[in-house]
């Protein structure tokens, strides 16, 4: 029984616990169902040798259900060596300035527990797709404990790291930069679009349940200079229907989450 509270540490240790050695075990089927199984660098990946096909099914693996988007490899499980690779590697990605949105994207389908630990629940890329208007969000988060599963879903917009998350110092009242406006647009569509019956077949099918709410969320930028700390905060409060939150965001969490697994838990322990 899971007592700590659902957004607890605690309580999101224990699932990755569970989720690692189901992870663990199932890779011993992976390779038999039509994947290839590679460990590098403390890191477990698999990639689909084959096309999916539903009829790929084993004691732990039952293809109908892997909504996942399989552009490459996607990383399962990690020793603590490994977790720290993926750190650096996201860390290099958000100083490079070649870095834009297409290349987190990407990031964030081969590694996709930098998500699930910032948005608790498990992504999605690019689904669900609203034939209404063809519109499609970078990602859909559904939650983890399975009483939620058919509440809600937290649709995501992703925008670069180079994109400005304020208004320039030259207006006078700043407010949020062009960049993050137009994602809060979108993500406001997306929600919109949840609710359209002409919506709902393809909803169920990209997400195995129908939501009946959502939250909507936009990963954008850097985090301000301590300067603009404040209106930053100011900003993002005068939104209280979106969550902002920047790259910068997301490796803090992901550093804060190794640290305390090194405290919390025994060595060589691998996490989803």
């Amino acid at each position: 029984m899971l007592v700590e509270g659902y957004s607890s540490p605690v309580t999101w240790n224990k699932i990755e616990e569970i989720v690692n050695r189901y992870h663990l075990r199932a890779m011993a089927d992976y390779e038999p169902v039509g994947f290839m199984v590679t460990v590098d660098r403390g890191l477990y990946r698999v990639r689909r040798a084959f096309r999916k096909k539903d009829s790929n099914e084993s004691e732990f693996y039952f293809g109908g259900k892997d909504r996942r988007q399989f552009r490459g490899f996607v990383t399962i499980g990690r020793e603590m060596d490994g977790a720290d690779y993926e750190a650096c590697l996201f860390e290099q990605l958000l100083n490079d300035p070649k870095t834009g949105e297409r290349e987190l994207h990407r990031f964030f389908e081969e590694h996709p527990n930098f998500l699930a630990e910032a948005m608790m629940g498990v992504p999605v890329s690019h689904q669900p797709y609203f034939p209404r208007n063809k519109q499609t969000p970078d990602f859909a988060v559904s939650p983890v404990l399975p009483r939620d599963s058919a509440d809600s879903v937290t649709l995501l917009e992703l925008k670069g790291p180079e994109a400005s998350v304020l208004a320039s110092k030259r207006y006078l009242h700043r407010g949020l930069a062009t960049a993050l406006t137009q994602a809060l647009a979108q993500v406001s569509d997306y929600a919109e679009n949840l609710r359209h019956p002409l919506n709902l077949k393809a909803i169920e099918k990209a997400l195995g349940y129908a939501p009946e709410s959502s939250q909507q969320a936009v990963l954008i930028g850097r985090t301000p200079h301590p300067a603009d700390a404040s209106l930053w905060e100011k900003r993002k409060a005068d939104r209280p229907l979106v969550r902002i939150i920047t790259y910068d965001e997301v490796l803090q969490e992901h550093q804060e989450r190794l640290a305390l697994r090194r405290r919390h838990l025994p060595p060589k322990t691998s996490h989803y």
